[in-house]
């Protein structure tokens, strides 16, 4: 499946045209996807995979000068679009679980959390989205973490949110003439402007989130 992964996490020192770029990770035949800084702004969250032809994605982690980088995930599976959620612990997607979808045949992804050391924090699926009656292929896709803990998700039905235990509240259908929601975000001065990409498109809709 396609990940929407790039070859290398830089840093830019000071952030503007003339400044020093530092590759982070130093990957020749490898690829990283869903980085997400920490609120605190020390340690960088990333899915990562070292070597094309004999590695999956797995979750790592490491200090926003690219120093101690930690693996938090391992196993026969691809692991991608970590995000911290407010209580310590992190969400990702895998298809660890071993389903297959129907039309493809590829293994379809579940969400997950575990504890900040990599431990997994229920030692089964975060929950599960909700999909169209009769879809040959559901995806999942461009998660984000509102500052309260609600989970929100592109996905073949719309944009799902999510409580802090798991649960779909709520379903924003799809805006219209959009086949496919990609990614969502949230921004604004208070960070409850959620943003969400469609195509060649952007929307915004203010939340409660």
């Amino acid at each position: 499946p396609w990940y929407g992964w790039g070859q290398n996490i830089y840093s830019l020192t000071p952030p503007a045209p003339d400044g020093t770029l530092k590759n982070l990770t130093g990957l020749q035949d490898g690829a990283v996807q869903g980085l997400e800084v920490s609120d605190d702004a020390t340690t960088i969250l990333f899915a990562m995979r070292r070597d094309f032809d004999t590695d999956g994605f797995h979750i790592y982690e490491m200090d926003v000068d690219g120093t101690d980088l930690r693996q938090l995930t391992s196993g026969s599976c691809n692991d991608v679009d970590p995000h911290y959620l407010p209580d310590g612990r992190i969400v990702f997607c895998s298809d660890r679980a071993g389903y297959r979808e129907f039309y493809h045949q590829e293994r379809s992804r579940v969400l997950h959390t575990m504890n900040a050391d990599g431990t997994l924090a229920n030692k089964q699926q975060y929950y599960y989205m909700h999909v169209p009656p009769n879809s040959l292929e559901g995806h999942l896709d461009g998660m984000c973490v509102s500052r309260d803990g609600w989970l929100v998700a592109a996905t073949e039905l719309g944009v799902q949110i999510c409580d802090q235990p798991g649960r779909v509240h709520l379903i924003l259908p799809k805006p219209r003439l959009a086949k496919r929601v990609s990614y969502t975000a949230f921004g604004g001065n208070d960070w409850k402007t959620l943003y969400i990409a469609t195509g060649n498109r952007v929307y915004k809709r203010r939340t409660k989130l």
